[in-house]
This record gives C-alpha cells, structure tokens and sequence, in this order.
C-alpha cells in the first residue's frame, strides 16, 4: 500500500472519531444514522473532500434538527402534550408521564390519565433511556453547537487543512459552489440548519475560497461568490448583506498586507470603489 493510501485512510479513520466524538455522542444518534451518514467514505475510492459527503453531513444534521423542532409523540407528555424533562413510569398503567404533571393527578385521582382505569398502585420510577434521549435533544441549540463544531473541523481541519500538501485541498467544484451557498444563507437540498454560526468562521472559509492555492479552482471559487454577493445584493436591494460584509473583511484583510504606503493605497481604494459600483448597480431601482 503506497504512503499516499495510508495517509488517507488515517485521515478518514480521524473523520470517523471526530464525527461520533462531536456530534453521534452528544447527540445520542442512534449507530444505524450514524452508520448510513459514514457510508458515503466507506469505500477506498470514497473522497472526503466532495459535495457527496459534505451533503451527506449537512442531511444527517438537518434530519436531527427536524426530530428536536418535531419530536415524536413519545418525547410529548400526554398529560402536558410538551417535552419530557423529567419522565417517569407510571407502574400502574405502565405508560410514560412527565413527573410533575403525574404527580399532580395522582393527588386528586385514583385512576389512569389516559384509560381511567383505577389503579392498583400510584407508584412510579424515572424512565432512565427516554431521560438520557430527551435531554440529548433537548435543544436546537445543542444541535448547532455539535453541527459547528464538526463543520470547522471538516473545512479547516480537512478541505482546508495544508497550505503545503495540495492533495489536502478541496478540488471539487461542486463542494466549493456548496461553500459558497453556505455563506449565502441558500438551502443545501432540504435542510435550513446553519452548520457554521461564527462570523469568524465564515470569513475564514470566505478567505480560503478566494485564495485557493489552486489557480483555475480559485477563479471558479471567486466566480461562485461574486455570482452569490450579486444574488444576495439584488434580493436585499442593499449592499451590507452578511456576505457582503465578510467579503469586504476578507478585501480589508488581504489590502492591509498589501499596502505599506499611501502611494499604494490610493490605487488599490479605486479599485475596491470600481467593484463597488458594480452591486450599487445591482441595488437600483430599474425606474431611477
């Protein structure tokens, strides 16, 4: 097996542990989900930097989003039709019940809620497995911490990884024209869930697209953005879309490295007002 092979099987075997570590565990997804979201490297052929498995990845998290914002009925309290915080099994009809609630019947009923039936016994005992689930996915927000997490460590730490191996960077067009809908705020197939909150982050991966090492993909990448910027400008019909403000960080980043003098500024700000102009253009009313 050549050194290349090997390389690429212990970077796919670090994707595994870093995917369960962050988001399976935490999250308590059930193998089975987690085996069907790591199939799409399960093969020597498999690439992790493609649309494929970033796909893959974004539908998996999109698929846990819609279970907390629509859990199924058996994380809803009957009694209180919300969320389980604290369940429990009542013994004398055997179903599941939030504490509260089923302690406040029992006090003025002798009967089941749901049959009522009488019981032979109000004793109860915590629901230990649904608990550990309910609170697993007791949060969107938890759910977009672990996708973040994960999603940093699949751009920087994988497409984005070496500035000195090129076969350690992202070269599918389609996972590059991805990237940029991401910071476009588009829908990536179903999903509506932002894998990758931080302002810092998004400008990192701005940065990376349109300094790719590669000459032709970086062209195609700063294609991409500027297509998306123009989408974002004429649908808000302003130029401070969140897009435009990390380009123009991104711009600021790579001006303050390039200029040393006020000589060199003044032909570098016409340029930057040149571009400008073209989504101002953008912006106006077909009638002004």
């Amino acid at each position: 097996m050549s050194a290349k092979a090997v390389s690429s099987k212990w970077e796919k075997l670090m994707f595994v542990y870093t995917f369960i570590r962050d988001v399976s565990l935490p999250m308590q997804v059930e193998p089975v989900d987690t085996l069907k979201t790591l199939a799409a490297i399960d093969n020597d052929k498999a690439e992790l930097r493609t649309s494929a498995t970033f796909r893959s990845i974004i539908k998996m998290f999109s698929e846990l989003r819609f279970k907390i914002i629509n859990p199924a009925e058996d994380f809803i309290c009957p009694i209180t039709l919300e969320p389980f915080k604290e369940p429990v099994i009542l013994v004398g009809d055997g179903r599941t019940y939030e504490k509260a609630a089923i302690v406040e019947w029992l006090q003025s009923h002798d009967t089941a809620p749901m049959t009522n039936l009488h019981l032979t016994t109000k004793e109860f005992i915590p629901n230990h497995a649904l608990e550990a689930k309910a609170k697993a996915l007791a949060s969107e927000e938890m759910l977009t911490a672990a996708a973040s997490r994960f999603m940093e460590f699949y751009v920087f730490g994988v497409c984005f990884g070496s500035d000195n191996d090129t076969d350690r960077i992202a070269k599918d067009p389609k996972l590059l024209s991805d990237f940029v809908a991401l910071l476009a705020g588009k829908k990536l197939g179903k999903t509506s869930i932002d894998v990758m909150p931080s302002e810092a982050g998004r400008v990192a991966l701005l940065r990376c697209l349109l300094l790719h090492p590669d000459p032709k993909l970086q062209k195609h990448a700063r294609t991409f953005v500027l297509k998306a910027l123009t989408m974002t400008i004429k649908k808000a019909k302003f130029l401070d879309t969140n897009l435009a403000v990390h380009y123009a960080t991104v711009q600021e980043q790579l001006l303050e490295k390039q200029i040393l003098t006020v000589k060199e500024a003044i032909p570098a700000m016409n340029e930057v007002c040149k571009k400008l102009s073209i989504f101002e253009s953008k912006t106006a009313s077909p009638h002004e």
